[in-house]
């Protein structure tokens, strides 16, 4: 039995919802590029974060299989991956490193084991591609503190004020009490909560609620899980996957 995970979230957006912007307190930031900006680098919750941001926006389908002993993910494409296009301030249009992720998986419908995308060369290609490109794009824009002393300018750090912004935006999350948030905001925030490492917090916060019937196996058999806990499973198979990797 397979769910669809962003579906028992309540979370993806129909096709003919009205585009919604980077949130302002993101400064205007993806959460990949929040995160590496935070960071400093590129991190595999970075990569998490994406692939459930793209699904919330419908690029891509992301659903629970495997069994018990052992759980796994299926990734596709989406119905919107179909017109790819990239730039623009919303979301709802890719970014280079998002459309050259996306082209690391098959076309069309067909699924594919997230267990199993590692041993397949054009999706190895493309996770490490998007790490070279974050990164390079993080130091190109100034999000990260250079390397080199030297290097920063007379106008001292550019990218400290972006970085005290997604701080704050950071600390807001971690103390955002998901259960009396609205639905479309945690939507929106879900991504950045991956990748500033938040989702055991989430998940932890929450009132217990199981997942509707006919899911499949659950992530940790035999206990009850709330439907964010799916949601931070899913971010810790995908760090592990990405892991394996890069």
């Amino acid at each position: 039995m397979i769910r669809d995970l962003l579906s028992a979230l309540g979370l993806r957006r129909e096709s003919d919802s009205p585009q919604r912007p980077l949130p302002e307190a993101a400064a205007g930031l993806r959460p990949a590029e929040a995160g590496v900006a935070l960071a400093g680098g590129g991190r595999p919750s970075h990569l998490a974060a994406t692939l459930i941001d793209l699904s919330i926006r419908g690029h891509l389908r992301i659903e629970q299989c495997g069994s018990e002993d052992d759980p796994d993910f299926l990734l596709a494409r989406g119905a919107a991956s179909a017109g790819e296009g990239t730039g623009g301030p919303r979301r709802d249009s890719l970014a280079r490193y998002e459309t050259k992720l996306l082209r690391g998986l098959p076309r069309g419908p067909e699924h594919q084991r997230l267990s199993e995308l590692k041993t397949t060369k054009k999706w190895v290609k493309a996770i490490t591609g998007v790490y070279h490109q974050l990164n390079h794009e993080a130091v190109l824009r100034g999000w990260v503190r250079p390397a080199v002393p030297e290097d920063i300018g007379p106008g001292g750090d550019s990218g400290e004020r972006i970085r005290e912004q997604l701080r704050a935006f950071r600390q807001h999350l971690h103390q955002l009490a998901p259960a009396g948030s609205d639905a479309q905001a945690l939507g929106d925030y879900l991504p950045y909560a991956v990748a500033f490492g938040l989702m055991p917090e989430w998940s932890g916060r929450l009132p217990e609620s199981s997942l509707p019937k006919g899911t499949g196996a659950l992530p940790n058999p035999g206990r009850a899980l709330n439907q964010y806990a799916l949601a931070a499973a899913f971010t810790g198979a995908a760090c592990d996957h990405v892991s394996s990797i890069a």
